[in-house]
């Protein structure tokens, strides 16, 4: 299982998941950015770590994660 991990590291992970990391990444970063607009600057480490944190743990996610399908547009050929 480790090996088929480190083969599929360079490949994506599927798009449900990346998706997923999108959206987890976008909400997170505007509650920092609220929070901090709202005075709460003091704790302003606390929510650098969850940051890093949360991206730490969702790039380890998205290795484990990938399948090793290779995503490409299909082409329509019916004109």
């Amino acid at each position: 299982m480790i090996q088929q991990v480190i083969e599929n590291t360079k490949k994506p992970a599927p798009r449900w998941f990346r998706k997923t990391k999108r959206a987890a990444e976008m909400l997170s970063d505007t509650a920092i950015v609220m929070l901090i607009s709202m005075g709460y600057a003091e704790n302003s480490l606390v929510m650098l770590w969850l940051r890093v944190g949360l991206s730490g743990i969702l790039n380890t996610l998205e290795m484990v994660l990938a399948n090793g399908e290779e995503y490409t547009k299909t082409t329509d050929n019916a004109n």
